[in-house]
């Protein structure tokens, strides 16, 4: 059975399609093409008053649609979608693309665009100047991804004169696609990994520079540097893991210069909706890489909201010298001044350079490198996101040219630690307290008893109220292992007679600590309490220092 990295809800057997071309005699075909229109414009569009479709239907019918070319879509012999072009110079503008509701989720949208894609690109005399022009309403973020995705991209806005509601102009050229079918039948096919889909950008050519330079591993999981906002302006509101790896690299001219890339996409989301789960099988893939002897690093692209939790995951669980290197950007792949595209080529810059070896794994952001043992994130927009406020970054990248400040360490703190966990699902629930001015003593009962390890966010140096002491030393005398971290975002949490029994947890955040606990509970899961206790104790010893 194919499996995902990130699986996908199962559907239903793809249905049997087949389209049709409207004909201007056909006048039953338009009807029932504006009955299609009106279903899944009331389904979508609630924003608009249901009056106004539903008034609109007989202009669809009668006039709209037979100056339109209109394709008719069937779906197990039933109409189910329509799309409508109308001519516009050089171009084609798409004026409605809709399918019945009951039918959607099951690609017949992205079937239809494709059509109209390649219809488009036969019928104009210059393939490469071919375009397709939409107009979506701003408030329908599911359409405007699904356009992204589809390769079309925003380029400014207006307002509609029937509803005079906001919409995004988007607009679809067949240049890079034409010259994308072209480079495909000169360079091989790549393997498809389990779990995976993987492109192959290396350069078409086999010339013995192309073939000199190392070759990296891409690997996409989505967040904002896939993402995808209404206009080129939106920086805040947009949609995360729209676009897929390979329309990334398409931004990226001259990135077959620095680099062979493999690229792997492993699941489209925002980081928010990351589990240990998916810290899994990202280790498994990035292991998987790491195995090729032609790979000399991996980047891999992430939201930033997690981005350090998941870093430092593979910090913990990586052995292999290679680098493994993450990034992300701070505004979607659309916006004016995206990040995204060159934090990548940092990254995929760092991960081809031999100073970075035996560095366990790293972060790449803004031209920075820092290791992910430190690395936290320390803004909620800026592009200078993420920091390592106590070490200070290992290096940047300047122009492309990575430059470390110093040496490598001999055995980078943890890195590798618990390798035989990689890829180990199931991991033991560790909850995070966070320590406030009278925070309620419930919520530490709470976690007792339903996890197997507390990290507490604690004030200062790891303080917490007198009450919230005692019930946690219950909790350490019942043989869960308790961490003291600080709510701060710097400095170290140092050990304190008056929390004997508790584990300080150094230089660590709240969320690195709750990894690194989760990882050594998993490896003592077998030993006695009294074992398992010291265990934690001396793996936080070591990996707390700066």
């Amino acid at each position: 059975m194919k499996t995902t990295l990130f699986p996908t809800p199962a559907g239903h057997a793809a249905p049997r399609t087949a389209v049709t071309t409207v004909r201007p005699a056909s006048t039953k075909d338009y009807s029932t093409c504006a009955d299609i229109w009106l279903a899944a414009s009331l389904a979508g569009h609630e924003f608009v008053p249901a009056a106004f479709w539903r008034g609109q239907r007989t202009a669809m019918a009668e006039n709209y649609l037979p100056s339109s070319q209109v394709l008719l879509l069937t779906a197990d012999g039933e109409p189910a979608a329509f799309a409508a072009t109308l001519p516009d110079g050089n171009s084609t503008y798409l004026a409605g693309l809709f399918v019945l509701p009951r039918w959607w989720g099951k690609g017949l949208g992205r079937q239809l665009l494709k059509l109209v894609q390649e219809q488009v690109l036969a019928e104009l005399p210059d393939q490469m100047n071919a375009s397709l022009r939409c107009t979506v309403y701003e408030k329908n973020r599911r359409a405007l991804a699904f356009y992204a995705r589809m390769g079309f991209i925003p380029t400014g806005r207006s307002i509609c004169p029937h509803t005079n509601e906001p919409q995004t102009d988007m607009l679809w050229t067949a240049a890079h696609t034409v010259h994308d079918k072209a480079a495909a039948t000169c360079r091989p096919q790549a393997k498809r990994a389990a779990g995976a889909t993987m492109s192959n950008h290396s350069s078409s050519s086999p010339s013995s520079s192309a073939t000199s330079l190392p070759k990296v591993a891409l690997i996409a999981t989505g967040g904002t540097i896939a993402g995808v906002a209404p206009t080129p302006l939106e920086q805040i509101s947009y949609q995360a893991g729209v676009l897929t790896v390979d329309s990334m690299l398409e931004t990226l001219p001259g990135i077959e210069g620095v680099a062979r890339i493999t690229s792997v996409q492993c699941g489209n989301l925002p980081s928010e909706n990351i589990t240990p789960e998916h810290w899994a099988m990202l280790g498994e893939q990035c292991a998987k890489a790491l195995d090729d002897p032609e790979i000399c690093g991996v980047v891999l692209t992430h939201g930033t909201d997690t981005l350090e939790e998941s870093a430092f995951y593979l910090h913990l669980t990586l052995a292999s010298p290679k680098p493994v290197v993450l990034t992300g950007s701070m505004r979607p792949a659309t916006s004016l001044s995206a990040d995204g595209p060159i934090n990548i080529r940092d990254a995929v810059a760092v991960a081809a350079c031999p100073q970075a070896q035996a560095r366990g794994a790293l972060l790449v952001m803004n031209s920075r490198v820092l290791s992910a043992r430190t690395a936290v994130k320390v803004a909620t927009l800026d592009v200078e996101a993420f920091r390592a406020l106590e070490s200070g970054c290992l290096g940047r990248v300047i122009n492309g040219e990575p430059q470390f400040y110093y040496g490598g360490e001999e055995n980078p703190a943890l890195a590798g630690t618990f390798a035989e966990l990689a890829g180990r699902k199931n991991l033991p629930r560790v909850d995070v307290i966070y320590g406030c001015a009278g925070m309620p003593v419930d919520l530490v009962r709470y976690s007792m008893e339903r996890s197997a390890g507390i990290v507490l966010a604690g004030m200062g140096n790891g303080s917490m109220p007198d009450a919230v002491r005692h019930e946690l030393r219950q909790a350490i005398a019942g043989g869960i292992p308790v961490i003291r971290c600080s709510r701060t975002g710097s400095g170290p949490v140092t050990p304190l007679d008056e929390y004997e029994g508790f584990v300080p947890g150094g230089m660590l955040s709240p969320a690195k600590a709750r990894v690194l606990l989760m990882l050594a509970l998993e490896q003592q899961k077998d030993a006695d309490p009294a074992q398992r206790m010291l265990s934690v104790r001396e793996v936080f010893a070591l990996g707390a220092k700066l």
